[in-house]
């Protein structure tokens, strides 16, 4: 973008770095004319810097620095000509010409520096762009008003930085929600000059998804927003946020300009950084983690960009010049000396990322893919039921090498993918007719494995909780619904019917009977049928059991309540928003996901590319089984996976996973 003719040396031990001068100019119009000049962050000067997206870098225009006609991008044109003023200068920070893009080793540096050049900035300017249609001028004037009367408690604001949670509440508490209760009670807040669309379409703009302005706006004492002439401080936007809590507990004493609060302060539509301000996060797999939707123009910076705002160590060196593989790749060993935990690869990796060539099979696309889940589900992991087995990475000279230790516990014997071929219904239905009698390890029925699988959930115990049931009776009337759709023919439920003379008396059960048994003819799941039928004195007696006496067998009476196996039946059908509910979480579930059956019997859900013969392995650190496949001398990771009866600890607990069995491997 510069020429870099107009850049010197900078003294890296006084921690130099450049800064813009602005000239005034009575003209709007004129062209920008400014000048480049060294600082040192020891001589603390005062400066002010600019938060902004560069934009189309193909669309520019002609800015003077130095002298010199230099082209820069059209909405960093545009910023630098709002903050311009008529009679003095202004003396402001700017990555795009502050820093010599053309040097690595200059950029390097400077970027590392750049937490503490926003930390120590007067003032942020956060432009948001032009605003053509007027919305973020509505939006700042409701905002200024709404806000205006609240006093010392939007000031207090300016002043967090970096705030836990738990401390931005402390604040709302003391400082401001006696006044907002007793405002909106009174009628004299109210929503009347609200425009949700006016809010919605500010805080969508492709600003706030930058990965580097979450850094910028969260380490910046004090910012402007700034959108063509409109201008806002961020404080009132969180203080706006921060709403939230109050208005919650408001909502049975609501005005009616109030019934759209809740829309408009759902979190999707708060901008990200807002949420990052009021966030505690415990590691920085978490943070990484919840920055992974935000963009970035060189992959690297999916790393670099958040290291300004992490409160923990790290040993990660800001290298431009290095691959991104191993960018990532260095992220791993961090998190795991950091926390003990071995993130490794969880999705397929059945496509070449161009962005990211070369990558290790045991590192996650950072750039792509969410380690989200992986930080939700570790801590209840197996590995991490036991001391000593947190993450061993042992020294190798090749840093696309992962050596470490683990142990084999099973092998893949049947897969069953899902893809856009296959509709996850069909998939399911399959799976559950093949596999619906096949006895579990743990003694678990094949009902309880399944909903556990489905819903991550690693102990049985956990399916007695309202949600659970919820969840489970809604995916039961899911495949219901599907095989009647279906109207699969199961030749082991014709058998058995055949078999014991029920053809005549299932035509002619009670509707409530009726149904609940064609979950049996739609699955093949007849077994539970089987023991209570034997022990009937004869048919009628068979048709009087409770549905407790009838299905336990299969449900598994010692899991669900009675209360949840008297509505098995689906005399209750279950909603058709529960039903459309299950079929979305079961779309993303099964996303890049395949079911899988091993040697041992288990069950559960793995990476769509795990192949028959595939080990399953428990290595040292890391929060879920990992699937690994020879390569040579040395192993690859397919992916993760979910596999009741390895996620609670039960391996350690059995004594199959002791010290003893520890083995190395060496992943490329």
């Amino acid at each position: 973008m510069v020429d870099s003719a107009l850049y010197q040396p900078l003294n890296t031990i006084r921690e130099e770095f450049r800064l813009l001068r602005i000239q005034p100019s009575d003209d709007f119009h004129s062209i920008i004319t400014c000048q480049l000049f060294t600082a040192s962050l020891i001589d603390k000067p005062s400066y002010n810097a600019l938060s902004y997206e560069w934009g189309n870098p193909n669309v520019t225009k002609s800015v003077i620095v130095n002298s010199t006609e230099l082209q820069v991008t059209s909405n960093l044109e545009a910023a630098l000509r709002r903050i311009r003023t008529t009679h003095s200068e202004v003396i402001l920070w700017v990555d795009g010409l502050c820093i010599n893009q053309r040097d690595v080793a200059e950029k390097n540096i400077q970027v590392a520096m750049m937490g503490r050049l926003y930390s120590n900035t007067t003032l942020t300017y956060a432009w948001l762009g032009e605003d053509d249609g007027g919305s973020a001028t509505r939006t700042f004037q409701f905002l200024r008003s709404f806000l205006g009367d609240f006093g010392k408690f939007v000031e207090d604001v300016d002043y967090f930085a970096i705030r836990t949670s738990e401390n931005v509440r402390e604040n709302k508490r003391y400082r401001g929600e006696d006044r907002v209760l007793e405002d909106i009670r009174s009628g004299k807040l109210t929503m009347n000059e609200f425009n949700l669309n006016d809010f919605h379409e500010v805080c969508r703009r492709g600003y706030w998804w930058r990965t580097w302005v979450q850094q910028e706006l969260i380490l910046s004492p004090k910012v402007l927003l700034l959108s063509g002439s409109a201008s806002i401080p961020l404080n009132l936007v969180i203080a706006f946020a921060m709403l939230n809590f109050t208005i919650k507990a408001l909502a049975s004493e609501w005005t009616e300009s109030f019934h759209n609060m809740s829309d408009m302060l759902r979190i999707r539509w708060i901008p990200q950084v807002v949420r990052l301000i009021t966030t505690d996060f415990e590691n920085l797999v978490s943070l990484v983690s919840r920055l992974q939707f935000c963009r970035v123009t060189d992959p690297r910076d999916k790393i670099y960009g958040v290291l300004g705002i992490y409160r923990g160590t790290v040993s990660i060196t800001v290298d431009y010049d290095k691959l991104v593989a191993l960018v990532f790749a260095d992220l791993v060993r961090n998190l795991a000396a950091e926390s003990g935990k071995l993130y490794l690869r969880q999705f397929p990796r059945n496509t070449v990322d161009p962005h990211v060539p070369d990558l290790p099979s045991w590192t996650p696309n950072f750039f792509r893919d969410n380690v989200d889940s992986a930080s939700k589900t570790g801590d209840r992991t197996g590995v991490h039921e036991s001391r000593g087995w947190s993450a061993r990475i042992h020294p190798t000279s090749c840093p696309s090498l992962l050596r470490t230790s683990g142990c084999t516990v099973d092998t893949v014997q049947s897969v069953f993918r899902f893809s856009p071929e296959n509709e996850a219904s069909d998939v399911l239905c399959n799976f559950i007719g093949s596999y619906v009698t096949m006895p579990h390890p743990t003694g678990a029925t094949f009902l309880q494995v399944l909903c556990c699988n489905m819903f991550k959930h690693p102990t049985v115990d956990i399916l007695r909780r309202r949600f659970s049931l919820h969840m489970s009776r809604a995916f039961l009337h899911w495949i219901l619904k599907c095989g009647m759709e279906r109207g699969a023919f199961n030749q082991r439920f014709d058998n058995f019917i055949h078999e014991h003379n029920l053809v005549d008396i299932f035509k002619s059960v009670p509707e409530d009977i009726s149904t609940s048994l064609q979950f049996a003819k739609f699955t093949g799941a007849i077994d539970h049928l089987v023991e209570p039928y034997k022990s009937a004195r004869d048919h009628s007696h068979f048709l009087r059991m409770t549905p407790q006496q009838r299905m336990a067998s299969f449900w598994g009476s010692q899991t669900y309540p009675n209360s949840f196996l008297a509505d098995i039946d689906w005399r209750i059908p279950s909603k058709a928003t529960d039903l459309e509910s299950i079929r979305i979480h079961i779309g993303k579930w099964t996303r890049k996901k395949a079911i899988i059956i091993t040697e041992q019997g288990y069950t559960g859900f793995a990476s769509y590319d795990t192949l028959v013969g595939d080990q399953i392995s428990i290595i040292a650190g890391c929060p879920w089984p990992a699937i690994i496949r020879p390569s040579g001398k040395h192993h690859e990771i397919v992916g993760g996976s979910f596999i009741y009866g390895m996620m609670d600890g039960e391996l350690f607990k059995d004594g199959r996973l002791t010290d003893d069995r520890q083995q190395i491997f060496e992943f490329i």
